[in-house]
């Protein structure tokens, strides 16, 4: 049984894969040693596939205000802050 992307992928009539390098692709158990390392190689791998990221959305903790969580998005997922903003505005 196909899973949610094949059937979303088989729906569409063109869709884009991204040609990169294997040593530039995610691979399950990867781990970082910080979130701007992690932004970093996300960033790499966006670039070269042809796009770009930005974070979407940050956790702290509420003792240390230490971020512990970032979410990476693709940079047309969605809505920026800013964009939101303006249309709280109107």
């Amino acid at each position: 049984m196909a899973n949610a992307l094949d059937e979303w992928m088989f729906s569409k009539d063109e869709f884009y894969i991204p040609q990169v390098r294997d040593d530039k692709k995610q691979k399950a158990g990867l781990a970082f040693k910080s979130l701007d390392e992690t932004y970093e190689f996300y960033n790499d791998y966006a670039k070269d596939a042809g796009f770009s990221v930005r974070i979407s959305k940050e956790k702290k903790k509420k003792e240390t205000c230490e971020v512990f969580w970032k979410r990476y998005v693709c940079f047309k997922e969605g809505e920026t802050d800013e964009t939101w903003r303006k249309k709280k505005r109107q």
